[in-house]
């Protein structure tokens, strides 16, 4: 019998065990979450208890992480009880909150609004973003008037602001809130500082039922060295007429501030910073100098002043802030323009202002000025200038944004067979909308070809249209064997500005055009790849368009809602480089166009590029920039990869490759911060021989951090919704003061795969989005660890954990019996009366069984022992005898 027993014990460990580790909770959604409300009404300078329901109409339970009511008005405070439990399936909780009033003397009424968040027992979390908020009307009764009552005569302050070493008068109300006309016999003021005294100077003896009276004090305050804030108090003494006499009213309470007044400015607050420059003969630069306002007040700028110490230059206004803001900046444009100089030296000019400060101090002309140095340079006759003409100068298209800046390069080639070195650049323009500067330049220019950059700075005006613009180039050196070649000798090369107007002409911030700055033709063919985001709901278009190129397609469409990306074929039909341009066309609303250079050149026996290339890196202590090099020549090429132009304290190192024909090879380049954190438009070249072949830009940015941390939140829940599917849902929350944009996008563990795995995001401020991912598990899927990738357009990006969870695999506490015992506990109806007709099924096998047993097997029939009486009287034993019936 006890064997039959325990084998049940068995079957009941094996059978339902099982089954009850099997049990899950089903799926639920935060929107099974039900918050209700009821009108809640509190008296004056009172509390009041009110409830809030939240229900739970789904089949698993809730657990409550957070609870809030809350509200922006001054007349109440709400306080909620400590929020930190769970709420079963099906069931409603009855969460406790507090209002508390201020006192008012009308009914007011505010709209509170109830939030909750917390998780189900199968993980999802849910915010009060996906659950929603409900509203709780709020009114704050005032109290009913009663005839005589002391505390319904009521003195209306306010906090009063006065400066430093002043007498001012400020005048409250008193109100009579009752029924009955009310005599002020006294009136008494008291404060708590030295730095202020405030005194009673006039108040209405009399108050008539229902109205208002007049007090004004007077409030001498004191000089102070720093705001000091205070409180003063008035206690009032009367009577109602015929009424009771009040010894006391209420005491009100008002608080004083003493500003200290606005600090001491003085003319050696401001500042003029800007740098020497070369000016050649006959040349005109424009140069943009800073001024700089380190005070407390702002300064109007009224006049700028030019004293020339040199007569063989002049320099003329072009523009000028007529405010420089407190702690801020303005600038002053010049232009500063040359003859025919008689000889090469040092020259300068004094450049000052004059205005005066928000508190009318003054500053003259002498009280700000500036030194600046310009450096002269004779444009010196070269004796043989024919030996100049291998010396040329290729420049470029310059492409700029209003009120941006950038750097950029030109080339002086040497076609002669001596070593060419630079000794001078100078650069200048024709136009008030932009200046150049060159910022630094190669010492030489290998003979047989070879090439000498030139790097400069451009700075663009705010401008309002295109226009047609130049700027002008000029180079001075000598060759290895001592001829000198001038300015004259090389000649001027001009180049066409383009500036395009700024944000303020662009009413599709959202709408994005992504194009290369640069694109190298190979046979005058160039492939030019671009990007179109179109936020709208219908099809953007961009019209495409270049003098002596022919473009397909000229038209590129761009369908609703999402990302589009096309690759357009740009032929040069003459000359060696010429713009691409793409003007946008969006539905009701207007994008700026964007432009690449198309440069050309000659392939010779074969061609050798660089096939690909990122258009931008960001990057902390260090990043890698992989530069595929492709081969479509007939045989092996050896090549050196460098990157160029980047910044000073940077490091960088540069590779010696070999490609085997129609082959392409990765060359990966290291870069080092070095703690120098900033951007640079970096060059990376292939060179051959010596000589360039190829050349791609490239932005570089250099951050202190990384991490897109610093503005969004991300909030992670796994769905098992099936056993063929599980859904990630990603709660993206940009809590920055700026609009931000990016791509969000899933990695998961082994077996598992998702559909649409990228997603572009657009947040403004304290906005939030959810992207759902569906992932598919393989007979081989197991739960594991996934990532959330957040990549912003900005370069920044973080990674966030998550545990992935197949169907029936989340919360499972332990295997077995007891398994199934918690999904029982935990209210999971289902599951429960499943276990329960297992149970009640091997009970009823037990038990038929067990009789079909007895029936074969009767039972043994046991008698007590058989005795006798002896003689004595007494029972004797005979023993125990036993048969079968």
């Amino acid at each position: 019998m006890n064997l039959r027993y325990a084998l049940l014990a068995v079957v009941l460990v094996l059978v339902i065990g099982p089954v009850l580790a099997s049990g899950y909770y089903p799926p639920a959604s935060c929107d099974r979450i039900h918050l209700s409300t009821v009108p809640v009404s509190v008296n004056s300078e009172s509390a009041k208890n009110f409830f809030v329901g939240i229900e739970n109409t789904s089949n698993v339970p809730f657990f409550l992480d957070d609870f809030s009511v809350t509200e922006t008005s001054s007349f109440l405070n709400i306080d909620s009880d400590y929020a930190n439990y769970w709420i079963p399936a099906h069931a409603t909780a009855q969460h406790v909150s507090t209002a508390t009033a201020a006192a008012v003397y009308l009914d007011q009424t505010i709209t509170g609004r109830a939030r909750v968040s917390g998780r189900f027992a199968n993980g999802l979390s849910c915010s009060y973003l996906h659950i929603g908020e409900k509203t709780v009307p709020i009114t704050v009764k005032a109290p009913v008037s009663d005839f005589g009552t002391c505390n319904q005569i009521i003195v209306d302050v306010f906090p009063v602001n006065v400066a430093e070493d002043s007498l001012s008068f400020e005048t409250f109300l008193i109100r009579n809130n009752t029924g009955k006309r009310f005599f002020i016999n006294s009136v008494e003021i008291s404060d708590e500082g030295d730095f202020v005294l405030v005194q009673k100077d006039y108040f209405d003896p009399i108050i008539p039922s229902y109205q208002t009276g007049e007090l004004r004090v007077k409030i001498s305050a004191e000089e102070v060295s720093g705001n000091r804030s205070g409180n003063v108090r008035i206690r009032i003494r009367g009577e109602f007429e015929g009424g009771a006499v009040c010894n006391q009213v209420p005491d009100r309470v008002f608080s004083v501030t003493v500003e200290n007044s606005a600090p001491d400015v003085t003319c050696n607050q401001l500042g003029i910073t800007g740098e020497s420059f070369r000016l050649s003969q006959n040349g005109s630069q424009s140069r943009v100098f800073t001024v700089t306002n380190n005070s407390e007040l702002d300064f109007s700028v009224y006049d700028v002043k030019i004293e020339e110490t040199d007569p063989e230059f002049a320099v003329q206004l072009i523009s000028k802030s007529s405010t420089i803001p407190a702690h801020g900046t303005g600038t002053i444009q010049l232009r500063a323009t040359t003859g025919t100089l008689d000889a090469s030296g040092i020259g300068g000019f004094r450049l000052q202002l004059r205005g005066e400060f928000e508190n009318r101090e003054i500053c003259s002309f002498s009280d700000v000025s500036k030194e600046i140095a310009v450096e002269l340079v004779k444009d010196t006759p070269t004796p043989n200038p024919e030996v100049c003409r291998s010396v040329s100068i290729e420049a470029f298209p310059l492409l700029l944004e209003s009120g941006s800046s950038k750097t950029d390069f030109f080339k002086v080639l040497n076609g002669s067979n001596r070593t060419f070195y630079i000794d001078s650049v100078n650069m200048f323009d024709d136009s008030t909308d932009f200046s150049l500067s060159e910022t630094t330049f190669d010492l030489f220019a290998p003979s047989g070809g070879g090439i000498a950059r030139v790097w400069f700075s451009a700075q663009a005006n705010r401008v309002s249209s295109e226009g047609d613009r130049t700027g002008f180039i000029q180079v001075s050196g000598h060759f290895a064997d001592g001829a000198t070649c001038s300015f004259t000798a090389i000649g001027t090369e001009s180049f066409p500005v383009v500036i395009t107007p700024k944000d303020s002409d662009e009413t599709c911030p959202d709408f994005k055009l992504e194009v290369p700055d640069r694109v190298v033709a190979s046979d005058d063919v160039a492939w030019v790849d671009v990007r179109v985001f179109n936020p709208t709901d219908q099809d953007a278009f961009v019209y495409l368009s270049g003098t002596n190129l022919s473009v397909s397609p000229s038209v590129i469409s761009a369908p609703p809602n999402g990302w589009f990306s096309t690759t357009v074929k740009a032929t040069l039909l003459s000359g060696s480089e010429t713009n691409l341009e793409f003007r946008p066309s969006v539905f009701d609303c207007t994008a700026l166009k964007k432009f690449t250079r198309i440069v050309s050149r000659e392939t010779g026996d074969g061609d050798i590029r660089i096939a690909s290339l990122p258009s931008s890196v960001v990057f902390v202590k260090k990043t890698t920039v992989k530069v595929l090099v492709e081969n479509n020549s007939n045989f092996s090429r050896t090549v050196d990869v460098k990157m160029g132009n980047i910044l000073n304290g940077w490091t960088t190192e540069s590779h010696s490759v070999s490609v085997p024909r129609n082959e392409s090879v990765p060359v990966y380049i290291d870069i080092f911060s070095n703690n120098v954190f900033g951007e640079a438009d970096a060059v990376v070249g292939l060179f051959e021989d010596g000589d360039l072949v190829d050349e791609r830009d490239i932005l570089i940015k250099a951050v202190p951090k990384l991490s897109a941390s610093d503005v969004l939140t991300v909030t992670i829940s796994v769905v098992p919704v099936s056993p063929t599917e599980t859904q990630v849902h990603v709660q993206v929350t940009n809590f920055s003061d700026s609009q931000v944009s990016g791509d969000v996008w899933i990695e998961l563990p082994a077996g598992w795969s998702v559909s649409n795995n990228r997603s572009v995001f657009t947040l403004n401020p304290n906005e939030s989005n959810t992207r759902i991912f569906s992932a598919k598990p393989s007979a081989s899927a197991t739960d594991g660890n996934g990532s959330v990738v957040v990549a912003l357009d900005d370069g920044r990006s973080d990674r966030f954990a998550f545990t992935m969870k197949r169907f029936g695999s989340q919360l499972t506490p332990s295997n077995g019996f007891f398994a199934g015992l918690f999904s029982l506990g935990r209210g999971v109806f289902s599951s429960g009366l499943l276990i329960l007709l297992i149970v009640l099924a091997v009970v009823l096998v037990f038990l038929f069984l067990d009789n079909q047993y007895r029936e074969a097997h009767p039972p043994r029939i046991r008698h007590p022992p058989f005795s006798v009486i002896d003689k004595n009287g007494q029972y004797r034993s005979n023993g125990r005898h036993s048969w079968r019936a």
